[in-house]
C-alpha cells in the first residue's frame, strides 16, 4: 500500500543527474529511518530534458515504505532544480542531501527534535567519508569531512554550513528567492556556493540568524574514485575560486577588485612557480607523507586562488567598458579577416567572411528528416532566409521527395558522407565511395550534378580525405559556433540564450535538423538576428 503524509514536518530533496545507482542507495536509506513515516516526505528531482525510468521504479519501489514523490527539472542546473524541489516541498523545512550521500536510520528523528527543540532557521551537521572503493594510501579521510571540530554550536555569520546536507525555514528560501541559477553544477559547468550564497544573504538580512549546527546530524558521504585523483582535485579548487569571485564581493566592490585582477593573478602565478614548487619538493614530510598530501592541502590553494583571480580578469575582458570592447573588436576582426583569406587556400571553411559585413551562415547536419527539416524549411521560407543543407546517405534515401524541396527553396545541399560514423574508423577507400555514393543521391533526386561542399560526420577529417577535397576544387565545411541542438543537457530558451549572446560576424552555426526543437529555436534567434541588421547569406557567395 502506498504511504501518503498529508502534513510532513519536513521534506527532503534529492537532486539527481542519471546517477541511478547512487539514488538508489540514497532512497534506500531514508526507508529505513526510525522516525514516523507520516512526518516527512521525499522529493526526488530528476534534473534532465526527459524522465527516465530508473528513477520511476525507484520511486515506486519505495512508495509503500515512505512518503515519496518525483518532479521532472527540465531547467538544467543544480540551482534550478533545488529550487523546483523546495518549492514543491509541503512542509515548513525543507532539507538538501546530495545523491550520493546516505542518511544514518536516525536522520529525519534528529532533524525533527532540534525543529521541535531549537526552531533554527537553517540545520546542519557533520559529514563523514564513506567509500565505494579503496582509496590510495595517501587519501585522508577529513579531505572529505567536515565535522566543526565535533562541537555542537550556533554558527556565526562567517560560518557556512555545507551543501552536502542542509536544511532551511522554507519561508526564509522564499523571502531570499531561492538558490541563485548562476551557481551549482550546470552541464559541463562546475561552480559551487549555490547554499554558501542563500547563507551570506541571510546574515545580511538578519543578523540575529539561528544557524545550528549538531554532531549527531550527521551523514556519511561516499567518495567516489574520481574524486580521489590529483587532476579532479585541482579542477574542483580552481571552479571553487571562480565561485568564490561571485561569492564574496558586494556590487560597489566590483569594479575596484577587477582593475587589480591581472596584477593579482600573475603574482599569484608567481608564487605557484616559486613558492608552491619549491615547497614540493623540500615539504615537510611529517605533515605530508606523500607528496599528493602537500598538492591536495597546499598547491590546491594556489589553485583556489588561480581560480579567482582568472574571474575577476574574465569579467573585466567581458565588461562592456570602451577599451575593452575595442580590444576585443580589433582581435576579433584580425582573427577572422585572417582566417578568412587563409581557409580558401587550405579549402577548410570555418567562417563565412571576413567579419567587417554581418553575414552568417545556418547549417543543418543529418537530415533531411520528413517532419523536422519541413518545419525548418518554412520557417527559412517566411523570413526569406538561406542555408546549407549537409545530407546524409540513408536519410535521402528514407525521404527523398525533401531534397528537391531544400534545393527549390534556394538553399545549398552538402554532403555529410554515407554512413554517419567517423572518417578516422573507415579506411580511405570507404570513405571516398561513400561520399561518391551520397553525391549520385544528391544528384538523382535533385537533378543537381555538382557538389561543392562536404561536411565529415563529427567533424572528424583524415589526410586521405582533405587531399580528395583539395583535388577536387571542393570544400570541407566546419563550424565557428555550435547551437548544442544535440546535446540534452539544454532546452530551447536555454539554445536560443547562448546563440544570441556569442554569435559573431561570419559565423557558421551548426544545427541538426534531425531534433525536433530546432525549429522552434530558429523562431526565436532568426527574428532577432535580422533586427540586429544580419544577412543570412549562401556559402556560394563567398566560394566557388
Amino acid at each position: 500500500m502506498k504511504v501518503t503524509s498529508v502534513n510532513p514536518k519536513i521534506s527532503i530533496v534529492i537532486c539527481t543527474y542519471r546517477r541511478y545507482e547512487l539514488t538508489r542507495q540514497v532512497v534506500q536509506s531514508f526507508c529505513n529511518q526510525t522516525a514516523n513515516k507520516n512526518d516527512f516526505e521525499l522529493i526526488i528531482v530528476e534534473n534532465d530534458i526527459l524522465p527516465h525510468k530508473e528513477i520511476g521504479q525507484i520511486v515506486k519501489e519505495a512508495e509503500e515504505r515512505i512518503t515519496i514523490s518525483c518532479l521532472l527539472e527540465k531547467s538544467i542546473g543544480l540551482s534550478n532544480a533545488r529550487n523546483a524541489g523546495g518549492k514543491a516541498a509541503l512542509a515548513d523545512y525543507v532539507g538538501y542531501i546530495d545523491d550520493d550521500a546516505i542518511a544514518p536510520n536516525s536522520y529525519i528523528e534528529k532533524y525533527l527534535e532540534i525543529i521541535d527543540r531549537l526552531k533554527p532557521d537553517i540545520i546542519g551537521g557533520p559529514i563523514f567519508t564513506i567509500y565505494n572503493s579503496t582509496p590510495p594510501p595517501w587519501f585522508k579521510a577529513e579531505y572529505g569531512s567536515s565535522t566543526n571540530n565535533r562541537l555542537n554550536s550556533y554558527f556565526k555569520s562567517t560560518q557556512y554550513i555545507s551543501g552536502t546536507s542542509i536544511g532551511f525555514k522554507k519561508d526564509l528560501l522564499e523571502e531570499l528567492n531561492w538558490f541563485d541559477k548562476n551557481l551549482g553544477m550546470t552541464g559541463k559547468k562546475i561552480w559551487y556556493g549555490e547554499e554558501t550564497m542563500v547563507q551570506i544573504k541571510a546574515w545580511r538580512k538578519y543578523p540575529n540568524l539561528k544557524v545550528w549546527f549538531d554532531q549527531e546530524l550527521f551523514i556519511n558521504h561516499l567518495i567516489l574514485a574520481p574524486k580521489m585523483k590529483l587532476p579532479g582535485k585541482l579542477k574542483r579548487s580552481f571552479n571553487s575560486g571562480r565561485s568564490s569571485a561571485y561569492l564574496w564581493i558586494t556590487e560597489n566592490q566590483v569594479a575596484g577588485v577587477q582593475k587589480k585582477a591581472l596584477y593579482k593573478l600573475c603574482k599569484t602565478f608567481f608564487y605557484f612557480f616559486t613558492k608552491g614548487m619549491f615547497g614540493l619538493l623540500f615539504h615537510d614530510r611529517k605533515k605530508y607523507p606523500f607528496w599528493q598530501n602537500y598538492v591536495f592541502e597546499v598547491l590546491s590553494q594556489y589553485f583556489s586562488s588561480i581560480g579567482q583571480e582568472w574571474q575577476y580578469a574574465r569579467d573585466l575582458l567581458k565588461s562592456n567598458t570602451f577599451k575593452t570592447l575595442s580590444l576585443r573588436r580589433f582581435y576579433h576582426r584580425i582573427k577572422r579577416v585572417y582566417s578568412f583569406y587563409t581557409q580558401k587556400q587550405s579549402h577548410f571553411l570555418r567562417f563565412c567572411n571576413n567579419s567587417f559585413t554581418k553575414q552568417l551562415v545556418l547549417s543543418f547536419d543529418d537530415g533531411p528528416h520528413p517532419i523536422v527539416t519541413r518545419q525548418i524549411l518554412a520557417i527559412l521560407k517566411k523570413y526569406n532566409v538561406s542555408a546549407t543543407f549537409f545530407l546524409s546517405g540513408p536519410a535521402i534515401e528514407k525521404a527523398p521527395d525533401l531534397i528537391k524541396e531544400i534545393y527549390k527553396g534556394g538553399h545549398i545541399l552538402g554532403n555529410h558522407g554515407y554512413e554517419h560514423v567517423s572518417f578516422k574508423t573507415l579506411s580511405p577507400d570507404l570513405v571516398i565511395s561513400g561520399l561518391e555514393r551520397t553525391d549520385n543521391l544528391i544528384g538523382k533526386f535533385a537533378d543537381k550534378t555538382e557538389i561543392a561542399f562536404y561536411r565529415p560526420p563529427y567533424g572528424m577529417t583524415t589526410e586521405s580525405y582533405l587531399n580528395w577535397i583539395k583535388e577536387n576544387s571542393k570544400y570541407t565545411v566546419h563550424w565557428s559556433l555550435d547551437s548544442y541542438d544535440s546535446r540534452n543537457e539544454f532546452n530551447v530558451a536555454q539554445i536560443a540564450e547562448m546563440l544570441l549572446k556569442d554569435i559573431q560576424n561570419g559565423d557558421i552555426v551548426l544545427f541538426h535538423d534531425t531534433r525536433f526543437f530546432t525549429a522552434d529555436v530558429l523562431k526565436i534567434i532568426i527574428p532577432e538576428l535580422l533586427l540586429r541588421n544580419y544577412r543570412f547569406i549562401r556559402l556560394d557567395e563567398k566560394f566557388n
